[in-house]
């Protein structure tokens, strides 16, 4: 990982921050893939219950569903997994990045997998850069995991500057119709245009992370 996740200058563009990760978290057979921590991360973001949500009210973008699943690379669930997530807004910004950012860290949260690893948290879909969402996972038994999920649908994911997309680490969101799943999450539900007919719904996205032991 790089010695100070504030740093953000050209030697990262060429590259250099992918290599110290790979360097630093070796992938091990069957455990997801690490990605870049970034300079956006935040220890001030709060702890959420699992479903809840990590957006302000008002906050810019496709209301969005992420559910996924931690497990151990044998596939046992994690339970009691500690989730650190953050994201940008529908402008491609992160809440860091506004000069006049006022209030309480947005886009951003910690959360807990359930007995049976899973995990649930609502949003906005991230987009530019590429599009893509930060995971720090960490349980006393296993290594910790840096890693990001990229949207497959993201037209920067093959311009990626950083090198930190891996093609195992694509996702796809999805639109959804389900409004009783949108009220169940207390999700905003917004109109999107589809095969030329305005539908109502939200967006939604699922990952099943795997951890190696710890060593």
């Amino acid at each position: 990982m790089t010695s100070d996740t504030r740093w953000c200058f050209s030697p990262t563009f060429l590259g250099i921050s992918a290599l110290v990760n790979a360097i630093s978290y070796q992938h091990k057979p069957g455990a997801t893939e690490s990605s870049v921590l970034g300079p956006f991360h935040d220890e001030n973001s709060h702890l959420i219950g699992n479903g809840a949500t990590i957006v302000e009210e008002g906050t810019y973008g496709e209301a969005t569903l992420v559910r996924g699943k931690v497990r151990s690379v044998t596939g046992a669930p994690v339970k009691q997994a500690f989730l650190d997530v953050w994201e940008t807004d529908g402008h491609g910004v992160y809440d860091l990045e506004y000069v006049d950012r006022h209030g309480d860290p947005n886009r951003r949260g910690k959360l807990y997998t359930d007995d049976e690893g899973q995990y649930a948290f609502t949003c906005v879909r991230p987009i530019l850069r590429p599009a893509h969402m930060h995971f720090m996972i960490l349980h006393p038994e296993y290594n910790k995991l840096i890693t990001a999920l990229y949207s497959r649908d993201s037209k920067y994911v093959e311009s990626d500057t950083v090198f930190g997309v891996k093609s195992s680490l694509l996702v796809d969101y999805k639109f959804t119709k389900d409004t009783e799943l949108a009220g169940e999450y207390g999700m905003q539900t917004f109109k999107k245009n589809i095969d030329g007919k305005q539908r109502e719904g939200g967006a939604s996205a699922a990952q099943d992370s795997r951890l190696d032991q710890e060593a």
